[in-house]
């Protein structure tokens, strides 16, 4: 229930942000939230998503074939950042 209410709730931001044409946002959000929302659209394992304080993920979402795709996912906040998840 958590992990379907986090999805739905990102997927309303999104909705809402297309509909007044803004390209960029952030969120800022628990940790939590990060792993149910990413875990969801991935198909990784929730935990593989665990961020410390201050760290988080930056993604790339794009309009492909009738439907958003995710295209990058880049861990950040910390030193070792780099797209592990999309490969």
């Amino acid at each position: 229930e958590f992990r379907k209410r986090c999805v739905e709730g990102m997927k309303k931001q999104v909705r809402f942000l297309i509909a007044r044409h803004v390209k960029y946002a952030a969120f800022v959000v628990h940790g939590g939230t990060i792993m149910a929302v990413l875990s969801s659209l991935t198909g990784v394992e929730y935990f593989d998503f665990q961020v410390k304080n201050g760290e988080g993920y930056e993604t790339v979402l794009e309009w492909i074939q009738g439907r958003w795709k995710m295209t990058s996912l880049t861990k950040i906040g910390c030193e070792d950042s780099k797209s592990e998840h999309l490969q």
